[in-house]
């Protein structure tokens, strides 16, 4: 589907100007909640260029697909006999999924733990807009100067209490 077909809403609404300037953004995403990955579901569908996901949860659990439509369980025949990737983070899980919506926007993800080993010219590349949200994490105050001192550019700050 060309470009201009699949985002005409978008650029009926905010123009050719906007709709570059939304494909040229990347947003990062801190705590991968129902709230969250709504949001960044609207960002997704209309091109956001990149996301990003990082959240602290190694694994899905039941109480996440219970709440969040991007946690739920996905299909690999690879994995064990049910297929369920339980070996999934929920960032993992919810960037595959919300990925799945718009296959042009590119997507990352990595947990809390493995933010700090990410080198600063890596960040830089890859995200230049930071959306941290609700983490329920001790050391969210931690993880917002980490993530906040590596971004360049705009900082937009969502919090879900």
């Amino acid at each position: 589907m060309a470009t201009t077909n699949k985002y005409d809403r978008q650029l009926r609404l905010w123009g050719a100007a906007g709709q570059k300037a939304l494909a040229e953004s990347c947003v990062v995403l801190v705590g991968a909640t129902a709230a969250g990955t709504e949001t960044l579901k609207n960002l997704v569908l209309p091109g956001v260029g990149a996301f990003g996901v990082i959240d602290d949860h190694v694994t899905v659990t039941a109480a996440d697909v219970a709440v969040n439509f991007f946690t739920t369980t996905m299909r690999d025949d690879t994995n064990n006999d049910d297929g369920d990737k339980s070996n999934k983070t929920r960032a993992a899980t919810a960037a595959a999924l919300l990925q799945e919506l718009n296959p042009d926007v590119r997507s990352a993800h990595t947990t809390v733990a493995d933010l700090v080993n990410i080198a600063m010219e890596d960040w830089e590349k890859v995200f230049n807009k930071v959306s941290p949200n609700n983490n329920n994490s001790s050391s969210s105050n931690d993880n917002n100067n980490n993530i906040t001192s590596r971004s360049s550019k705009k900082i937009s700050f969502v919090f879900n209490d």
